[in-house]
C-alpha cells in the first residue's frame, strides 16, 4: 500500500522503481514482481505540500501522452518491456486532456491550499492516469533527456518532472510537431510554473561539453531514446536540445 503525500510524479501506481547512483546520476530501472495493492493520495494534504512538487508532478505528466504516441508509432516497447497497449494510449490521452483543462484552477487551488474539483482530476491525472499509462505505453525521448541531465551535478536541485518538462520540449523538436500542439505544451508548462527556459533553471552559461554528455547518456541504450518514431543521432538530439530552448525563449514572457 502508498499513501502519496505529495503529486510529484507519476511512480507510486507502477511496479518501476527508478534506480540512482549515490552521486545522483541515473543508473537503471528496476522492474518490480508487480504493483502496488492499494494507492490512496489524501488530496487534503496534496493540497497543502508545497507548490514546486505539484508543479514537477504535471511536468512528469505532461509527457506521458506524447512518449506514449512515440513508442507506439515506433513499435517500441513499454516500461513492463510489453508492446504498447491500445489502452495505455487511451489513458495517456485522457491524462494529457485532463492537464491541459484543469492547470490553471489546480494550481490557483493549489496556492490556496483548497481541495476543488480541478486539483483532484489534476491527481488523477498525474498519480494514476500518467503512471499507468506511462507502464502501458512507454518512455522516450523527454525521459532520455531527463536522464542525461541528471548526471551534471549543476541540475541535481532539478525536481524530475521540471526535467521531463524539458525533454518534453526537445522531443516535440525533434519530431517536427504541429505548433498548437508545442504551444499547448508551453501553456501547460507557464500555468504549472515550470521552468521554460534553461535560464529558468539557473543555467546562465551554455557550455558544450555538459549538453555534449547528457545527449550521449540520454542516446545510450540504457535509455529510452530508442522509442523515437524515428532513429535520431546524439548530434540531431543535441541539435534539439539548443533549438528547443530558443523555442522557449520565444515563448517566455
Amino acid at each position: 500500500m502508498i499513501f502519496p503525500t505529495i503529486a510529484s510524479s507519476d511512480a507510486p501506481c507502477t511496479a518501476v522503481s527508478v534506480i540512482y547512483k549515490e552521486s545522483g546520476e541515473f543508473d537503471r530501472y528496476l522492474l518490480l514482481p508487480q504493483n502496488p495493492d492499494v494507492v490512496l493520495a489524501d488530496t487534503r494534504i496534496i493540497a497543502q505540500a508545497p507548490e514546486k512538487y505539484f508543479a514537477a508532478g504535471i511536468g512528469d505528466a505532461l509527457a506521458t501522452f506524447f512518449e506514449t504516441r512515440a513508442c507506439c508509432y515506433a513499435a517500441g516497447l513499454n516500461l513492463v518491456q510489453k508492446r504498447v497497449s491500445r489502452t495505455g494510449l487511451g489513458m495517456a490521452l485522457m491524462c494529457y486532456e485532463l492537464i491541459v483543462d484543469n492547470v490553471e484552477m489546480a494550481m490557483e487551488a493549489l496556492r490556496r491550499q483548497e481541495v476543488t474539483p480541478a486539483l483532484e482530476e489534476m491527481v488523477e491525472a498525474i498519480v494514476y492516469l500518467s503512471g499507468v499509462a506511462a507502464e502501458s505505453g512507454g518512455i522516450a525521448c523527454a525521459h532520455a533527456i531527463c536522464n542525461g541531465m541528471s548526471s551534471l551535478e549543476k541540475f541535481k536541485h532539478i525536481q524530475h518532472g521540471e526535467k521531463v518538462a524539458f525533454g518534453l520540449l526537445v522531443q516535440l523538436v525533434l519530431e517536427k510537431a504541429d505548433i498548437e500542439e508545442i504551444e499547448n505544451v508551453i501553456y501547460v508548462i507557464k500555468m504549472a510554473g515550470l521552468p521554460l527556459t534553461l535560464a529558468d533553471f539557473g543555467i546562465d552559461e551554455w557550455v558544450e561539453d555538459d549538453w555534449r554528455q547528457i545527449v550521449d547518456i540520454a542516446c545510450s541504450p540504457s535509455n529510452s531514446m530508442s522509442n523515437m518514431p524515428v532513429a535520431v543521432s546524439a548530434e540531431q538530439v543535441y541539435q534539439a536540445v539548443i533549438a528547443a530552448n530558443e523555442l522557449a525563449q520565444r515563448y517566455h514572457d
